[in-house]
């Protein structure tokens, strides 16, 4: 099981953008908690930045799922089938 990442701020770093005076930023670095090595920052989550998944790959998905697709023959035809079915879903 993955470790579980706590994001976090190291205190010198903390420190050097409080003395910038900015009331704001002040505030959301109160909120980060503290690294255990004074120059550490962490960052937490995915750093690639990937889109959440369409209604249109969801539907599709499970779809595909529900036609028990025994080989990659099979699997063009029943992709057109989820294809209609979205389109007739959608009142196109």
């Amino acid at each position: 099981m993955p470790k579980r990442c706590i994001p976090c701020i190291g205190g010198d770093i903390k420190a050097a953008a409080i003395k910038l005076g900015d009331v704001a930023l002040n505030d959301m670095l109160a909120k980060i908690p503290d690294c255990p090595g004074a120059r550490e920052i962490q960052f937490c989550g995915n750093i690639k930045g990937t889109r959440p998944r369409s209604a249109y790959q969801e539907f599709v998905s499970t779809c595909m799922r529900g036609k028990n697709i025994k080989g990659f023959g099979e699997a063009p035809k029943a992709m057109k089938e989820c294809a209609a079915d979205w389109r007739k879903s959608k009142g196109k």
